[in-house]
């Protein structure tokens, strides 16, 4: 067997605790990143919105008719101070029902916006401004459990 002294307890006690802090660092700088990232890609589409349509209406269609991810998309374009149509149409992602991993979720939501494009194209949709697509998945990550 092993034997644990109090000194080898301490001291990893003490590592655990620094992983710990690392692990909340690391987090804590992603969410910064995260956050310095969208509003970079807020300000870049309020600057494309103006300079391309300085006062039309904008036009998105939307690769679902989930409720919860149109008014997602409405609150997005809502920052840009324009009256903003969503229009959502029923999108294959032809993926699995519950796609898993980054790639089968991007895959989806790439299927889901080149079909929305499709639907808006053969239904005469005239111009558009944004097609959007979402698609949820699931991500397996490695949890490390320190107490």
């Amino acid at each position: 067997g092993v034997v644990v002294t109090a000194t080898a307890t301490v001291a990893l006690l003490l590592l655990f605790k620094q992983m710990k802090s690392g692990v909340e660092e690391t987090k804590q700088k992603h969410k910064t990143k995260e956050k310095k990232k969208s509003k970079m890609k807020k300000n870049a589409l309020q600057l494309w919105a103006a300079a391309a349509h300085p006062a039309t209406d904008l036009k998105v269609f939307v690769g679902t008719q989930s409720k919860l991810k149109l008014e997602a998309v409405r609150t997005a374009f809502s920052d840009l101070n324009r009256t903003v149509s969503v229009v959502g149409f029923k999108a294959k992602s032809r993926v699995s029902e519950q796609p898993y991993g980054h790639e089968e979720t991007r895959r989806g939501a790439m299927n889901r916006l080149s079909h929305a494009k499709s639907l808006a194209k053969e239904q005469k949709a005239g111009d558009t401004d944004f097609y959007v697509a979402i698609e949820n998945g699931f991500q397996r990550y490695r949890k490390i459990a320190i107490t």
